[in-house]
């Protein structure tokens, strides 16, 4: 039942609920003053021309551009007059002449005109040039931009509107109309003009009695009208701008629509207004008429339904209608069964009223209470307080029918087939047949059901029946006479429930509304915090009245949109179809709306105005913040101007998952560094989703360290450092290359020559075993050759190492041996306590000596050398130089030999530095330093 409350307040609130267009004046424009004209932009965006200045609208917010203000600034003031030229708009002005005005970005640019006075009070744009009025004196100019001249057309004239059409230019005063030629002016019409307006190729002129239809290749036409218009304007059709229709507005506040060559008056959607004096009037593409009056500016929307308030003295405003032979019935809560005389009666079958005018003296005190009704063919079965009734249309009978006494209050019914259905308030579900008139079913009491308050009643053809009751959900069934509990998370009572798309659709009151699988799965759940009492499915989708207001559900998507203005309605049963319309009842009469539904007109989404800590801009570009500390505000407008639902938006960044924005502003902070591509949605007056959507850019600097400049420099730090790194791998594998073939070689003429020797030593072994004096002789031959040969492969006489003595003794001996061997002088400076130091580190020194020398000498051209060894401040240094050129190849990483390999291996041993030097006096020197805190 629907709670007191609402109805009071719906009964309250009814005087104030207007179910029909009529005019409105917009909130958020009331304290506008002297608005002058009108336009609606190719965006979408209302401006309006008034002594502030220049004010767009997006249907919530509104800025306001003049000269005063310093964060929409305009170069002029006062404003008279504004009419499109492309994608901007030409405004004139009262002090300012002619300017022409972008409504993308807010700028505004002169035009050159030049004028006796610098009021202009109507312009327009006509083929490539400007022609504008000019008060005090009353002059008509005309403006070429392409050589900047301006010419006087006409001198001291009365212009009420300047207006073209595709191909002509027309003036009006107050008793005559005129063409503007390039050579001359034409008066084509004499009569007192109201007002003119022009749509493509055609020219329409109201005067006190008369509309006149002029088109550009010729056509005319006039018919009478009986009061006085007052604004013209064109139809837009939403979709391709003017249509082949126009609006005007009489004295009396009448709105009538014309065919424009026709002049046929058609039927339209717009209620009247109250008589006031209208100066202008412009349809927006969403389908609003927009009144310039003398009492403001006012909006006019179509009218999408009628309501048919009923009056009746019951206790609750509960209604139930139903259908019998084409005529619609009224149950009521208190006062039984009465016709709808208001409603559309399709196709009666007699001519007789439904109803007789006794029907509800047979009806007991308690059956007068109806909670429902359900037409089965020509009788009408009627859940009441008494129990269930039946009307039958042929005899015009009621009567109750015979069930038990104790079951008294009927709720909800569901027939299928020949099977009725009905849910009561605490005595379960009843299965009756309307054929047989007899009772087939109870489930009550000892049943299962979770509650005996039965609220919604879905017969499947499986045999299974879903009930929903005051606590539960559950289904029986009736062939296998089972009944189970489905589980449903909902804390408020349950509704009814429909089939849709193959689901099961459970409403509650409270809860939203529940989605199950014909398994008794739950796989959704919308729509929370709406009390539904009822759900219909109508062509496909579903219709669910609440408390309050009326809904539209689409069973694929679970999109749910509320139909407008029926926000302050309580509905009390299921919609019924009439033909082409929907009959519903509410707390307050039935309400009439269209079944067939109009184009759903796709709202343009706009980024209407961005904020950046506190810099606003209305230009749509790349938004460049400094870091994720700054605040992005976009405020978003969806261009519908009917009066319906709160627009709803989403967005999402960077093609991720849509989220929802909470009114029509998205603040957007703490973002990374990085790119961000924002994507908005919207919805209409009707709260349908446009195909429209916005988009924007915002990029979020990186911090110093890692911006464009430190990256690149970065990148090439990266890859000096691998180019480096891949250098010394590369000198290091062709080092190792080269040891590697210096002792290969070393083996192999090692190798070869112990295989000789082995060999010589077989072949005297068997020699010796014969006597013969010849052969001992020859063996003694053989063995001197392999000693020899041994001698000269292992060096023995080299002195490549102490061999036990010290480095004073060994030193001289190697300079006696390099003497004699290559014929080179060698000088010792020893100034070292070689006791002091280990036997181990003597030997590295002199392996350091001799190796260093020996492949300066076969490597180089160096004739005398000379070594000097001294400890100085716990270091022993080791100098060595030439008089060539000799030490000069240890730079090279890659073509080296052993000598050097020992070398740099030695020195690593000790953490000794090499230095290779080039003497100025030509020579060069090898300096080793060993350090001896190191050595333990």
């Amino acid at each position: 039942m629907m709670s007191s409350f609402y109805s009071l307040l719906a009964l309250y609130l009814l005087p104030f609920i207007s179910l029909s267009s009529s005019a409105k004046s917009v909130p958020e424009l009331e304290y506008l003053a002297s608005v002058n004209a009108i336009t609606q932009d190719e965006m979408g965006y209302i401006w309006l021309a008034n002594n502030q200045g220049l004010t767009r609208f997006d249907g919530k917010n509104i800025i306001t551009f003049s000269s005063n203000n310093n964060h929409w600034p305009l170069p002029f003031s006062h404003p008279h007059d504004m009419s499109s030229v492309g994608n901007k708009i030409l405004i004139s002005t009262e002090n300012n002449r002619l300017w022409e005005f972008d409504p993308k970005n807010g700028s505004a640019s002169a035009i050159g005109i030049n004028t006796d006075n610098s009021s202009i009070y109507n312009a327009v744009e006509f083929q490539g040039n400007y022609y504008a009025f000019s008060k005090s004196p009353d002059h008509l100019y005309r403006y070429d931009p392409k050589n900047q001249q301006t010419i006087k057309l006409q001198e001291n004239i009365q212009l009420s509107q300047l207006v073209r059409t595709n191909n002509k230019l027309y003036f009006s005063s107050n008793n005559a109309l005129f063409e503007i030629t390039p050579n001359k002016i034409s008066k084509i019409l004499t009569l007192d003009i109201t007002s003119i307006s022009t749509a493509g190729n055609s020219l329409i002129v109201a005067t006190a009695n008369k509309l006149y239809y002029f088109s550009d290749s010729g056509q005319t036409k006039s018919i009478d009208i009986d009061e006085k218009v007052y604004a013209i304007t064109p139809e837009n059709n939403r979709v391709d701008g003017a249509g082949d229709n126009f609006y005007t507005i009489d004295t009396k506040g009448k709105t009538r629509k014309y065919h424009t060559s026709s002049l046929t008056e058609l039927t339209h959607k717009y209620s009247d207004t109250k008589p006031q004096h209208t100066r202008a009037m412009l349809q927006d593409n969403s389908g609003g008429l927009w009144l310039l009056t003398n009492l403001g500016l006012q909006l006019i929307t179509e009218k999408k339904m009628v309501n048919h308030p009923l009056h009746f003295d019951i206790y609750y405003n509960n209604f139930s209608l139903q259908k019998i032979k084409g005529e619609l019935i009224i149950g009521t809560y208190g006062q039984g069964l009465h016709p709808f005389t208001e409603g559309v009666t399709s196709s009666p079958t007699n001519d007789e009223p439904v109803l007789t005018s006794e029907v509800n003296q047979h009806f007991s005190k308690r059956g007068k209470i109806i909670y429902s009704t359900l037409s089965v063919g020509d009788d009408l079965y009627i859940a009441t307080f008494d129990g269930l009734w039946l009307y039958q249309s042929q005899n015009k009978e009621l009567k109750r029918i015979d069930i038990p006494d104790d079951i008294l209050i009927f709720l909800d019914m569901t027939l299928k087939g020949n099977l009725l259905y009905i849910g009561t308030n605490s005595n379960g579900l009843l299965i009756f047949d309307v054929v047989q008139q007899k009772l087939l079913l109870h489930l009550g009491k000892g049943s299962g059901l979770s509650s005996l308050e039965v609220n919604g009643i879905l017969p499947l053809d499986n045999g299974e029946i879903w009930i929903t009751t005051a606590v539960g959900l559950d289904i029986y069934n009736h062939k296998a006479k089972t009944l189970r509990k489905v589980s449903i998370p909902a804390s408020s009572k349950i509704g009814t429930l429909v089939l849709a798309d193959n689901k099961i659709f459970v409403a509650t009151m409270g809860s939203g509304i529940f989605v199950f699988n014909r398994q008794g799965e739950l796989i959704s759940r919308f729509a929370s915090g709406i009390t539904f009492y009822y759900l219909k499915v109508i062509n496909g989708e579903i219709w669910a009245p609440a408390d309050p207001g009326l809904y539209r559900i689409n069973p694929t998507d679970y999109q749910i949109t509320m139909v407008p203005d029926t926000e302050l309605l309580s509905f009390t049963d299921s919609p019924l179809q009439v033909d082409h319309k929907l009959y519903i009842p509410h707390s307050r009469g039935i309400l009439e709306l269209p079944l067939i539904d109009e184009k759903t007109f796709n709202a343009k989404v706009y980024i209407s105005k961005t904020t950046v800590s506190g810099n606003s801009s209305i230009i749509n570009k790349t938004i460049n913040v400094d870091s994720p500390n700054d605040v992005i505000t976009l405020e978003l407008a969806s261009l519908d101007y009917r009066p319906g639902q709160e627009k709803q938006y989403k967005y999402r960044i960077n093609n991720g998952s849509w989220n929802e924005v909470y009114g029509h502003q998205l603040t957007l902070t703490g973002l990374g560094s990085g790119l961000y591509d924002i994507e908005i949605m919207g919805t209409n007056s009707f709260g349908q989703w446009s195909s429209y959507k916005a988009y924007t850019t915002i990029n979020v600097a990186y911090p110093w360290y890692w911006s464009m400049t430190m990256r690149i420099v970065y990148a090439l730090i990266f890859l000096i450092v691998i180019t480096k790194l891949f250098w010394l791998l590369f000198m290091r594998a062709k080092s190792i290359t080269k040891i590697h073939r210096i002792l290969n070689a070393d083996m192999k003429n090692r190798g070869k020559a112990a295989l000789n020797v082995s060999r010589n030593l077989a072949y005297v072994l068997e020699l010796l075993n014969q006597t013969d004096e010849s052969r001992l002789e020859k063996s003694r031959s053989i063995i001197q050759q392999s000693i020899d040969e041994l001698k000269s492969n292992t060096n023995a006489k080299q002195p490549d190492g102490l061999y036990g003595n010290s480095l004073e003794v060994a030193l001289p001996f190697f300079s006696d041996y390099l003497q004699q061997k290559y014929h080179i002088n060698l000088s010792n400076t020893i100034e070292l306590n070689d006791i002091s130091l280990a036997y181990e580190m003597q030997s590295d020194i002199y392996k350091i000596i001799y190796e260093s020398i020996t492949s300066a000498i076969l490597n180089g051209n160096g004739r005398n050398f000379t070594m000097a060894l001294k400890e100085v401040k716990r270091k022993v240094w080791i100098n060595i130089s030439d008089d060539g050129n000799s030490f000069l190849n240890f730079n090279n990483n890659i073509n080296f030999n052993m000598a050097m390999y020992y070398t740099r291996k030695i020195a690593k041993k000790y953490n000794a530095s090499v230095h290779i030097f080039n003497k100025q006096d030509k020579g060069s020197q090898l300096a080793i330093s060993i350090p001896l805190m190191d050595i333990t």
